[in-house]
This record gives C-alpha cells, sequence and structure tokens, in this order.
C-alpha cells in the first residue's frame, strides 16, 4: 500500500461508515513506510481480521532508524507494532533479527551457516541476526548506532 493514492487516503468517520477493503488480499506486509498513516492500520487491520488465512508479515522489527544524523526516528517496527495492537496477531518476521532469510539464502546457495560470518554495526538486529542464524559475526563501530 506504498502508493501515491493510499498516502492521502483519508477516513470519514461519522456514524455508520464502514470501510470496505478488499477480501481477496492474502497478505499484509508491514515494513518502514515514511507516509504511514490511519487509512493504511484500518485496512491492513481489515485484512488480516477479517480475510481467511490472510499472513501478517513484518519486514523487520526496527524499533528506531537513523534517517538523520541528528536524531533516531520511528522505525518499520513502530508501525508493525500498530498492527500487533489492532490485530491482536503476531506476524511472521522475515527480516533481521529473524532466520528466516538466512535459511533461505543458506539453502538456496548450499552453504553451511558456519561458512557465513554476518557483519553489521547493530547488537539488536545484525548481530543478533547473525547468532541466531548459527553463523559467525563481526561487530562495526560505525553506521546506525
Amino acid at each position: 500500500m506504498d502508493s501515491p493514492t493510499c498516502n492521502t487516503k483519508k477516513i470519514e468517520l461519522k456514524p455508520g461508515y464502514l470501510m470496505e477493503h478488499d477480501k481477496d488480499v492474502g497478505a499484509v506486509v508491514v515494513g518502514f513506510d515514511r507516509y504511514f498513516n490511519y487509512y493504511k492500520v484500518q485496512y491492513g487491520t481489515l485484512c488480516v481480521r477479517e480475510n481467511p488465512g490472510c499472513r501478517f508479515i513484518a519486514t523487520n522489527r526496527h524499533a528506531v532508524t537513523h534517517l538523520t544524523d541528528a536524531q533516531e526516528w520511528a522505525g518499520g517496527g513502530s508501525m508493525v507494532g500498530a498492527l500487533v495492537g489492532s490485530t491482536q496477531h503476531e506476524p511472521l518476521t522475515v527480516g533481521k533479527p529473524s532466520t528466516f532469510m538466512m535459511d533461505y539464502l543458506a539453502n538456496k546457495f548450499g552453504i553451511t551457516k558456519s561458512q557465513i560470518c554476518m557483519v553489521g554495526d547493530r547488537l539488536d538486529t545484525d548481530i543478533l541476526f547473525g547468532q541466531n542464524g548459527g553463523c559467525k559475526t563481526l561487530l562495526v563501530l560505525f553506521g546506525d548506532i
């Protein structure tokens, strides 16, 4: 739902208002979105709660991110958290620190996890990702720390 039309849609909260949603949506994928808004939260909530078998997928659960060098900003995890709260469902997290991606890459390229070294600058995502996946890890002290 990261399109210009979804970024400007608004909900009119008036008596009898019922928001429609596509009953064929089979997955709601939530990640960092600079244009996150209430319309998107409600649309995703309806799909997850009302569409049979609809998957709720998180790209990551980063609490904060570094969009500028002046401060930390709300990360993708805050957006995922909004849907966790409204749906009462936990998503399948496919990005760091989940091993979903690591398992896929090891299988796709036919390598063992002990042959992989995860290099990163964040303990809570990069290094935890490597540890969860059974890889060697290397923390570099620059970047988004």
